[in-house]
């Protein structure tokens, strides 16, 4: 198996996009021995299809995040890639909870391990709309 981890600095990234690169580790043993070095892969300059691609290519099996966009989750699925978001933490603590397990030991808050979209504005009662919005919730 091959576990996919976005670095920033010494920590798990909080966001998949901010990551300038992700640290690949194999593991085929039960016990979770690292079974070939570890593999830097850099992903700074790349757009989202190209980032799940790289990360195709390297077999990756699984990426463990703090965020990830809903609307690629499809596209990484179909590639072969289980994304596990809403984790936070040191890299080796991550690491070592989904060797035990126990990703719910670095989950973010109370945020479950799916993605979310973007924040949207809550309907006014009555469905009003204040004047000069123009309407539109894109953000």
């Amino acid at each position: 198996m091959r576990v996919a981890l976005p670095r920033f600095g010494t920590d798990l990234s909080p966001r998949f996009c901010f990551a300038a690169e992700v640290i690949i580790v194999t593991q085929e043993r039960r016990d979770g021995v690292e079974t070939e070095p570890r593999e830097r892969l850099v992903l700074e300059g790349l757009g989202w299809p190209d980032r799940l691609h790289r990360l195709a290519e390297r077999h990756v099996d699984i990426l463990l995040c703090g965020g990830f966009p809903r609307i690629f989750r499809a596209q990484a699925e179909a590639l072969g890639i289980r994304v596990e978001v809403g984790l936070g933490g040191e890299l080796e603590r991550v690491l070592d909870a989904f060797r035990r397990n126990a990703l719910d030991e670095v989950a973010i808050g109370e945020r479950p391990r799916e993605c979310r979209g973007g924040r949207r504005r809550k309907a006014r009662p009555g469905g009003s709309r204040r004047s000069g919005t123009g309407g539109s919730t894109a953000s």
